[in-house]
């Protein structure tokens, strides 16, 4: 927890072995978590000099890139993870979400449509996007999403807030309350 402390062992690390990409992810991922994310990006940006096809290396530039509102280089680097490691879910719903807020809405549903082949059983996944068809005022086809996440994860209680958001829209309000109470 002392991010101090890792940081100089990271940096004392990397002086010894410079080229231990592996620590400078560490490294990176400290001063991200700090939310320091010029610094964070520095470091994962100089892991990719060295490995430009490091999927972890990829997604934590795109992150950080969402971070800071850069929302087209987020989306070029996470593009990029998937196409090295098609199982990083986290990088479906960014790229989705920075399409959304680019403004992008036919974009953003055909990156959702694409993506649910390869995350099919993946609750998070459906709530990122039962969350945009709620933003785009796509009630039903948000519902229908939020069902496939809750069959995923039932236990969930923030997709039958979602589920009695989308249902109060289309004022189906019995619904909504037995959604909202399940």
């Amino acid at each position: 927890k002392d991010f101090e402390l890792a940081k100089t062992n990271f940096r004392k690390c990397y002086t010894i072995d410079s080229t231990n990409m592996y620590n400078l992810l560490l490294w990176g991922a400290a001063y991200l978590r700090e939310e320091n994310y010029e610094s964070a990006l520095k470091r994962f940006l100089k892991v990719l000099e060295s490995q430009p096809f490091n999927p972890e290396a990829l997604y934590l530039t795109g992150y950080v890139f969402f971070k800071l509102n850069k929302y087209e280089e987020s989306i070029n680097y996470l593009k990029k993870s998937v196409s090295f490691n098609p199982d990083k879910t986290e990088c479906y719903s960014l790229i989705c979400e920075c399409y959304f807020y680019l403004n992008k809405k036919d974009e953003c549903l055909a990156s959702l449509k694409d993506y649910e082949q390869k995350c099919p059983k993946d609750w998070k996944f459906y709530n990122t996007w039962g969350t945009v068809l709620l933003k785009y005022e796509m009630f039903e086809d948000s519902i229908e999403v939020i069902n496939k996440a809750i069959k995923i994860k039932p236990d969930e209680s923030s997709l039958y807030n979602q589920l009695s958001c989308a249902l109060m829209a289309l004022k189906r309000y019995d619904e909504a309350i037995n959604a909202f109470y399940n």
